[in-house]
C-alpha cells in the first residue's frame, strides 16, 4: 500500500536497520545516520557490506528462491487444496519477478553458495527419509524447528 492514507508513524519501532560503512564512510556520517533510524525506533546493527550481503543471502534471497521454486513447482490441480501452510510458504514468491532478478544476479556469489548449502542439507533429509531413518529425519526436522523457535513471532 502507498500514500500517506496508509502512513504509520510506528512502522521502524522495534524493526532492525542494518547500516552498512565502507571506508571511505564518515565516521559522523555514519553516527548521523545510526542515530536518525534509532530515533525512529529501529534497532541499529553495523556491518560490513560483504557480510550484510552474505547475511541476506540466506535469511531473504535463498527463502525467495524456495518460496518461488514450490510454487512453480507444485501441480496446477493441486493448487485448489492449498491451505494456510502452502500459502505462508510461497508468500514471498509473490514479490516482483524483476526486482528479485536484479537482486539475485546482483548478489550471485552469495546466493550461490546458500543453495549450495541448501542442497547439501536437502540431500540429507533425502537420504534420510529413503533409508527411513526415522532419527535423522527427527534430527533435521527438531534443527529447523529450534532454529525458528529461537525466534519469536
Amino acid at each position: 500500500k502507498t500514500g500517506v492514507q496508509h502512513a504509520d508513524g510506528r512502522l521502524l519501532v522495534g524493526r532492525t536497520v542494518v547500516v552498512t560503512p565502507t571506508a571511505e564512510t564518515p565516521t559522523d556520517a555514519c553516527q548521523q545516520i545510526e542515530q536518525f533510524w534509532a530515533e525512529l525506533g529501529a534497532t541499529v546493527i553495523t556491518m560490513t557490506p560483504a557480510n550484510h550481503d552474505r547475511a541476506v543471502a540466506a535469511i531473504s534471497h535463498l527463502p525467495h528462491v524456495i518460496a518461488a521454486l514450490t510454487a512453480a513447482g507444485t501441480p496446477e490441480p493441486y493448487l485448489r487444496l492449498a491451505a494456510t501452510g502452502w500459502l505462508d510458504t510461497t508468500r514471498v514468491a509473490a514479490g516482483s519477478v524483476e526486482l528479485w532478478r536484479q537482486i539475485l544476479l546482483q548478489n550471485r556469489p552469495h546466493v550461490l553458495q546458500c543453495l549450495d548449502q541448501f542442497t547439501e542439507a536437502l540431500h540429507s533429509f533425502t537420504e534420510a527419509l529413503r533409508k527411513q531413518d526415522e532419527q535423522a529425519v527427527v534430527r533435521l526436522l527438531a534443527a529447523g524447528k529450534q532454529r525458528r523457535d529461537a525466534l519469536a513471532d
